[in-house]
């Protein structure tokens, strides 16, 4: 079987990190599965490990040439197997219908998994538009029902899949921990506070810096650090303005050392205005991570130490202090996601029948 993979791909966001995941668990699991992953970007996030992972590789124009593009993704999809193959195409918001088009027109098994959980500006009446065009095409999976609500309709016939990790590589190491830690320059003393995830509206670093200058004020061994791509200009000027600078680290994790990040943390900030599902929640949780999260995020089923808070900077300030007085470094860092509903095992088990059972579920 081959799977056609499409996904945005432009940055190590959520999206490109879920395509990480569910590739390389669904090809440990199946040999008999191959994909080709198509993107317009000739550099694009993972690229040499799904080149590792015996992935075919397809680069097709932009989106800003979309006859090109169109033209070349149709012709790819045109070459797989309509009986056994399979077009996954992963999507923010139906706003671009062409790789739709494609695949309608191509004749093979679609599905389509949604990421996302809003949009705004201009252009958002095309999301529902195209929504309504394809609503009856092909299967249609979502991470939550949150995301299920958003990009097909609260109506729509969708199957949750939830994400999943592989929370045994995010656990915590305490010998990783002290020497992260010491490459930061962060001693045993102070707290550094963590949010991960690529700059942007939606991700609301905006309101971590106001809340952390909050932070700051009150206790001198607090630190913060953002880990993510992206122009991080607004955040570095109101560090600037605030003397913040020996207080907040700005760094740029790759997949091989995202680990770090999460050890050298004590406390997880995640303020999203919204999310389709907060695939680094799970990780943070993996790493035992005291979280405050915003309640925008899809509440997860685990009995960790997680707060969904109303974004609020009161509110965030209360039970930060709160953390600060009764912490003890270092305090105990269990495991909450092993074993549970969102291991990446699950995910990928769930991808594969669907993959091999698409007919029956069809029905």
């Amino acid at each position: 079987m081959r799977v056609f993979y499409y996904s945005v791909f432009n940055n190590y966001g959520g999206i490109e990190n879920f395509a990480k995941n569910i590739i390389s668990a669904v090809i440990n699991k199946r040999d008999d599965v191959k994909y080709t992953i198509i993107s317009s970007n000739d550099n694009f996030p993972f690229q040499e490990l799904f080149i590792s992972l015996g992935c075919d590789i397809e680069i097709v124009p932009s989106l800003r040439k979309p006859k090109a593009f169109y033209k070349k993704i149709l012709n790819i999809f045109k070459t797989g197997n309509k009986e056994t193959d399979i077009v996954q195409i992963n999507i923010c918001t139906y706003r671009n219908p062409l790789v739709h088009m494609a695949a309608k027109k191509s004749g093979l098994r679609t599905i389509t998994v949604g990421h996302y959980s809003n949009v705004e500006g201009k252009l958002k009446i095309l999301h529902y538009i195209n929504r309504f065009k394809y609503r009856n095409f092909g299967l249609k999976v979502s991470v939550s029902n949150h995301c299920k609500d958003f990009t097909f309709g609260k109506k729509a016939d969708s199957i949750i899949i939830d994400n999943g990790v592989d929370s045994k590589l995010f656990a915590f190491n305490g010998k990783i921990r002290e020497d992260f830690r010491k490459k930061l320059n962060i001693s045993e003393n102070e707290i550094l506070i963590g949010q991960v995830g690529r700059y942007s509206p939606e991700k609301n670093q905006m309101f971590t810096i106001e809340l952390f200058n909050q932070i700051s004020r009150r206790y001198s061994n607090v630190k913060l650090c953002f880990v993510g791509n992206g122009d991080f200009a607004k955040v570095k000027e109101y560090i600037k303005q605030n003397k913040l600078d020996n207080k907040v680290i700005i760094g740029h994790a790759t997949y091989q050392d995202i680990t770090n990040w999460y050890n050298s943390f004590d406390l997880f900030f995640m303020p999203s205005k919204h999310e389709a599902f907060g695939l680094t929640l799970l990780e943070a949780l993996s790493n035992g991570l005291t979280s405050f999260v915003s309640n925008n995020v899809p509440t997860l089923d685990v009995d960790g130490p997680v707060s969904y808070l109303e974004n609020e900077i009161d509110k965030w300030l209360d039970c930060s202090i709160n953390f600060i007085k009764a912490i003890n470094q270092p305090y105990p860092r269990k495991n909450y996601i092993l074993n549970s509903k969102y291991s990446l095992d699950r995910c990928a088990s769930k991808y594969i029948d669907l993959y091999f059972n698409y007919d029956k579920y069809k029905k």
